[in-house]
C-alpha cells in the first residue's frame, strides 16, 4: 500500500515531524510513503523560500535508518508550477536526489492561491467557464513543461469552486481536459489519484472519476495514488477506496518510484493485502 503524497513540517502548511508520520503509516499498513514537500518559486506566495533541501534530506536519512526495514521512505517534492519560472524550476531540480517529483498548480499570479479558504476571492467576477478555463490552461502548460513524474490533483480548483458554482462537471471542459490528458500520455507523465478531495468540499477524488475514465480511453495507464495529508491523522486515508475505483475503471497498476524511475505494481496485489 503506497501513499505517494504527504507533507511534513518541511512544508509551510504542516507541523508534523516526519518520524510521527512514518510511525502512523506503519500502523495503517502503508509500505511506501513519499514526502512531497511544497516547493514554490513565486515571490508573492508565502511558501516561497520555506523549503530547506539539506535539512529535508537529513531527516529523510534519519527516517530511513529508523523505519527502513518496514517502510520505504521516498524523498519527493511537489513543485507549484508557474510559467514565469520554468528556467528556475529546471535549474533547481538539477542534482537533487529525489525519488519522485509531482507538478501541480495552486497559485495563479494576480488572483491568489486556489487551495486556501480565501480562494473564494479568486472567483469574483468570473463565470464558471472563465474560472475553470484559466486554471486548466495553466495545468495544460504545466503538463507541457513536463519536468514531473506525476501531475498532481488535476482538478484541484473544484475544492472551493464547488461552493461558488456547484458540483464540478468535467464534460463542460472536455476539450481542454482532453488536451491535458493527451499530453500526459504523450510524455509518459503519471496521473495522480489524490484522495484529499474526499475529505474536502467536493467529496470526490482529484481527478473526478469521469476524468480518470477519459484518461484510460486516451491510452493513459500510469497512475500514482496519495492522500495529500498534512498530519499523521490522514496518512493513507481513502487510498483503499481509490484503488478499488481505479481497478474498476480498468487500470491494472500503480507506479512505484525510485530515483525517478518507475515500475508498475499490480493494484490487485495491494487490494488483496
Amino acid at each position: 500500500m503506497f501513499d505517494y503524497h504527504h507533507h511534513s513540517a518541511n512544508s509551510v502548511d504542516s507541523l508534523t515531524p516526519m518520524a510521527k508520520v512514518c510511525a502512523a503509516a506503519l500502523a495503517r499498513g502503508i509500505t511506501e510513503i513519499a514526502f512531497t514537500e511544497h516547493m514554490d518559486f513565486i515571490p508573492e506566495e508565502s511558501n516561497t523560500g520555506y523549503f530547506a533541501y539539506d535539512a529535508y534530506m537529513a531527516e529523510i536519512g534519519t527516517c530511513r535508518r529508523r523505519f527502513g526495514a518496514d517502510l520505504a521512505v521516498l524523498a519527493a517534492i511537489e513543485i507549484d508550477y508557474c510559467p514565469d519560472f520554468e528556467d528556475e524550476i529546471a535549474a533547481w531540480l538539477r542534482g537533487k536526489e529525489f525519488d519522485f517529483v509531482v507538478g501541480s498548480v495552486h497559485y495563479l499570479r494576480g488572483r491568489g492561491n486556489i487551495s486556501e479558504p480565501r480562494a473564494l476571492r479568486f472567483f469574483d467576477g468570473l463565470t464558471v467557464e472563465e474560472a475553470y478555463e484559466v486554471y486548466f490552461d495553466l495545468v495544460r502548460r504545466s503538463a507541457q513543461f513536463g519536468m514531473w513524474d506525476a501531475l498532481g490533483h488535476l482538478d484541484l480548483i473544484k475544492r472551493y469552486a464547488v461552493k461558488k458554482y456547484g458540483p464540478f462537471e468535467p464534460l463542460r471542459f472536455a476539450e481542454i481536459i482532453d488536451e491535458i490528458l493527451a499530453i500526459l500520455v504523450e510524455k509518459g507523465i503519471a496521473l495522480e489519484i489524490n484522495t484529499s478531495g474526499m475529505r474536502q468540499p467536493p467529496k470526490e477524488l482529484y481527478p473526478h472519476p469521469d476524468v480518470l475514465r477519459r484518461y484510460r480511453e486516451l491510452g493513459g495507464s500510469r497512475l500514482t495514488v496519495g492522500s495529500d495529508s498534512h498530519d499523521e491523522r490522514d496518512v493513507g486515508r481513502g487510498i483503499p477506496d481509490a484503488l478499488r475505483l481505479v481497478e474498476e475503471t480498468g487500470f491494472a497498476h500503480v507506479e512505484r518510484f525510485r530515483e525517478r524511475r518507475s515500475l508498475g505494481v499490480p493494484i490487485r496485489a495491494m487490494i488483496a493485502a
